[in-house]
């Protein structure tokens, strides 16, 4: 039972990080972390930092979840935008690709230890758009587009949207107005893809790769809570991530571009990662994201020419609430179910 309870509090919250991870309201026009990080972190508070995120604190990060009584109410809170286009020449023939996706999102998660099982329930709003199109590939442009928009709630099994939904293709068009409900996993993984390691909240992992690599910097504010900061400069987010955007570009446009293409070609604002714990329990009270990138890339073979733009803004954020949230509505047995696809 208490291996079964840590495993569904680190679900639900994984998938609640999927929200605020990855594409707001008034207040989170600024960073919901902040602090003096003028000073990198010394040896001492470095290696405090990588205890903090080690494999072995994952699972009590937010406390003991096996303890009856145990409750955390997160907020979740994201707003951002990635845009993605292709133009490709081959063998005398040309096609297209583009695409977006759009999320202006917060939503509260509600999770305690009751009994020996976790409760959790989950309240907010959603507004999420995506849109894929494809030309020159076939006989008929290709399209996707998707939308979601309205109230959002949840529990351990489904999501629901008291709203509108939309998804639109080049054959078929379905829109509903009123409730509908997908499960929980679908609902996150279709809105934004997390990396899925089973640690809360965040992928450690990823934290965790980027102690040692060269262009980051750690800095710390230990005046109050304990507040970090993860800079990566332009070669050490290509070192993490390039190789992820280059598969994509690959199976997409069925043309391979290098790191090095996209370090001479890119608009490199920011990327930096943030870490709140209390300075005593070291239970972590938030985290955050913040990506501005860009690169255009124009290059031509023998055989092929290709233009290839990429440009991710996007603020993710996570914050400890006193604020609970919402009960869910008497009627999600009603809600109509679009688990597998809006058709």
């Amino acid at each position: 039972m208490i291996k079964f309870l840590k495993r569904s509090v680190v679900i639900a919250l994984c998938a609640g990080f999927a929200i605020s991870a990855a594409f707001l309201s008034a207040c989170a026009d600024k960073d919901l972390i902040s602090g003096n990080f003028r000073k990198e972190a010394t040896a001492e508070q470095l290696a405090e930092v990588k205890e903090l995120v080690s494999e072995e604190n994952a699972e009590t990060i937010v406390g003991d979840t096996t303890k009856e009584g145990w409750s955390y109410n997160a907020r979740f809170v994201t707003t951002g935008n990635t845009v993605f286009n292709a133009d490709v020449t081959a063998a005398g023939k040309t096609f297209t690709v583009s695409g977006s996706e759009k999320i202006d999102a917060e939503h509260i998660m509600s999770l305690a230890n009751k009994e020996g099982e976790l409760d959790a329930r989950g309240s907010g709003n959603v507004n999420y758009s995506s849109s894929v199109l494809m030309s020159g590939l076939a006989q008929k442009d290709t399209l996707d587009e998707q939308s979601y928009k309205g109230q959002s709630y949840s529990d351990m099994l489904n999501y629901y949207i008291d709203g509108e939904v939309k998804r639109i293709t080049e054959d078929s068009e379905y829109s509903r107005t009123g409730k509908i409900k997908i499960s929980l996993a679908e609902a996150f993984e279709q809105f934004f893809p997390i990396g899925g390691n089973g640690e809360v909240f965040i992928d450690l992992g990823v934290i965790r790769s980027m102690f040692g690599t060269e262009g980051v910097k750690v800095y710390i504010d230990d005046s109050a809570d304990f507040k970090v900061k993860i800079s990566l400069d332009v070669n050490a987010w290509l070192d993490l991530f390039a190789s992820d955007i280059m598969d994509i570009i690959t199976m997409t446009c069925g043309i391979t571009i290098s790191e090095e293409d996209m370090l001479e070609n890119s608009k490199f604002n920011h990327a930096d990662y943030f870490l709140q714990f209390d300075k005593q329990t070291k239970q972590l009270l938030g985290y955050g994201s913040k990506f501005d990138l860009s690169f255009d890339i124009n290059f031509q073979t023998d055989n092929v020419s290709a233009d290839i733009g990429y440009d991710m803004n996007r603020n993710s954020w996570m914050v400890k609430s006193d604020v609970p949230a919402a009960e869910l509505p008497e009627d999600t047995d009603s809600y109509e179910n679009i688990t597998g696809g809006l058709f």
